[in-house]
């Protein structure tokens, strides 16, 4: 018998582990979180908390560090497709207060699917106890979801097509997460 995979959904994670002297300034990287901008053309409504933050040498090596580990573990080349679309729709950030939780429903645009990205990466980059649910069809069995408890410095990384979910923050703190979009090279 032969098997030939139509499809899969597969859900990555991992640590951020980056080389002595190459870590991230997470004080400033943060600070640029507060003061960044609103998205204001957000692709969907219910994601209002969405919020474009500039371009640092931080970012530049999460992205690397997450692209290249991507390509090692799984022999397959990705890259951020910013270039191709609204940088606002591919790249962004979300500061979850106390009692604060988030919902997205994917960040493909239904109207330009050949530029939208094929993966949702999530960092955690400064986050008190929450989770992290995404929701995913299996074939006939719809609705199905797979919840993972969030931890700091710890990257997700999940198909862009699917609903995702961040539980509410309990704590007194505030939660951090720098989000990208990456396709396919």
């Amino acid at each position: 018998m032969k098997v030939k995979h139509l499809s899969e959904t597969n859900f990555y994670y991992g640590e951020l582990n980056l080389p002595k002297d190459y870590e991230i300034n997470k004080k400033e990287l943060i600070h640029d979180m507060i003061f960044s901008k609103e998205v204001e053309k957000n692709l969907y409504k219910n994601t209002e908390q969405d919020y474009y933050i500039e371009h640092s040498q931080d970012l530049y090596k999460i992205y690397d560090y997450i692209k290249d580990h991507f390509q090692l573990k799984l022999i397959k080349n990705i890259n951020n497709s910013k270039i191709y679309s609204f940088s606002k729709e591919i790249e962004w950030c979300n500061v979850l207060y106390p009692n604060e939780n988030y919902f997205s429903r994917g960040i493909v645009n239904p109207v330009d699917l050949k530029h939208s990205p094929d993966y949702t990466v999530i960092y955690a980059l400064k986050t008190s106890p929450c989770n992290l649910t995404v929701y995913y069809d299996d074939n006939r069995r719809a609705g199905r979801s797979y919840k993972i408890d969030v931890r700091e410095n710890e990257f997700y990384i999940f198909p862009s097509c699917l609903h995702y979910s961040i539980t509410d923050n309990k704590s007194d703190q505030i939660n951090y997460f720098y989000c990208m979009g990456f396709t396919y090279a």
